[in-house]
C-alpha cells in the first residue's frame, strides 16, 4: 500500500496557513494518506477546509484518510463536528492515530 505522509509543522501561523493547505490540495492522493498533526496546538477554519476535501478526495480515488493528533486537537476536531475522521483510535504515546 502507498503512503503519503503529510506533516503539519508546528510554526505555520494561522496568516500563512490558506497559502500552505492550497500548495498542498494539488498533490495526488496514495492509497493512504496520513497527515501528521501532533505537533499542531491551534486548529482553525484553513485546517477544516484542507482536511474534507482531501477526505472526499481521497476516499474517491479508493484511498484512506489517517489524521494523527495530539489530545487537544483531538478535542477540537471533535467540538466542530469532525468526529469522522476520528473513527479509529490506535494509541501511539501522547498522539493518537485516527
Amino acid at each position: 500500500m502507498k503512503t503519503q505522509t503529510i506533516v503539519i509543522p508546528p510554526d505555520l501561523t494561522l496568516a500563512d496557513a490558506p497559502g500552505y493547505f492550497e500548495n498542498l490540495s494539488g498533490m495526488d492522493c496514495a492509497e493512504r494518506v496520513v497527515v501528521d498533526l501532533t505537533c499542531v496546538t491551534q486548529v482553525d477554519s484553513s485546517l477544516v477546509r484542507f482536511l474534507v476535501p482531501l477526505k472526499h478526495r481521497t476516499a474517491a480515488e479508493g484511498g484512506e484518510l489517517v489524521i494523527v493528533v495530539s489530545e487537544s486537537v483531538r478535542t477540537t476536531l471533535r467540538l466542530v463536528g469532525m468526529d469522522m475522521f476520528l473513527a479509529k483510535e490506535i494509541s501511539r504515546g501522547d498522539s493518537k492515530v485516527a
